[in-house]
């Protein structure tokens, strides 16, 4: 933080450049209204950003780990590949935000409304996810080891490929999700809610647990017959056949 003529001015900057990306005066960004900023590879670590609309904000590779950014607004924010780790978003609105491959272990989501966010690669270990909304978000290949979703509700989202291990989804709701190819390995699935979530023999379960018991539909794949050339399809004339 730095002062103009006696004002506290606030200055964030980028990684690499250290080039000032934007001037607030005042000795706080609580609160503050940064819609549609381009704030891409900022340092933000441990900022208190509680409140503040970040909607539309292209925050692309940002450091924000340890951030506080409870109840803010990241809607339709642009948060690829973002640094979170630790991060505090307690019940914030991350409607269709767009988080892939980014780092967000331990960072704490509970309540938070991450309806059709783009989470797909994203690395969410040990987060804590518990009451968050994630209706139709996509989290391919996103790593949830050992992450808390104590009532999260997952229905139609597509965790193809997730790494769900040790994860505790105790009472989560998986309702039409797509669980291809997913590891639930030692995950804790007790009361929860799959009726028609989709998986396949490749999906690796807690021992034990039978998911077409819960309302899971296996859905196998059939080989794909091997295409035929044309010509050896094409029936052969008289005079070909003669020869």
């Amino acid at each position: 933080m730095s002062s103009a003529k006696g004002r506290p001015v606030i200055e964030i900057k980028q990684i690499t450049s250290g080039r000032v990306l934007l001037r607030i005066y005042g000795d706080a960004l609580a609160g503050a209204d940064l819609t549609y900023c381009n704030l891409s590879h900022s340092v933000l670590t441990g900022w208190d950003l509680s409140g503040a609309n970040l909607s539309n904000a292209n925050l692309t590779g940002a450091r924000l780990g340890k951030a506080k950014l409870v109840k803010c607004y990241l809607i339709d924010a642009i948060l690829f590949t973002a640094q979170m780790a630790q991060a505090d978003l307690t019940r914030a609105n991350l409607t269709f935000a767009n988080l892939q491959q980014a780092d967000l272990t331990k960072a704490r989501l509970a309540g938070a409304n991450l309806v059709e966010c783009k989470l797909n690669e994203a690395n969410l270990s040990s987060a804590l996810l518990d009451l968050a909304d994630m209706k139709n978000a996509n989290l391919r290949n996103a790593k949830l080891c050992s992450a808390s979703l104590v009532c999260t509700v997952l229905r139609s989202a597509d965790l193809s490929g997730a790494d769900l291990t040790g994860a505790n989804l105790r009472r989560a709701d998986l309702t039409h999700s797509t669980l291809n190819g997913a590891n639930l390995t030692g995950a804790d699935l007790t009361s929860v809610r799959m009726g028609s979530a989709v998986y396949d023999e490749q999906t690796r379960w807690p021992a034990g647990f039978d998911p077409a018991a819960q309302g899971g539909l296996l859905v196998r794949r059939h080989p794909v017959p091997a295409r035929r050339s044309w010509w050896k399809l094409w029936p052969l004339s008289d005079k070909t056949s003669a020869a």
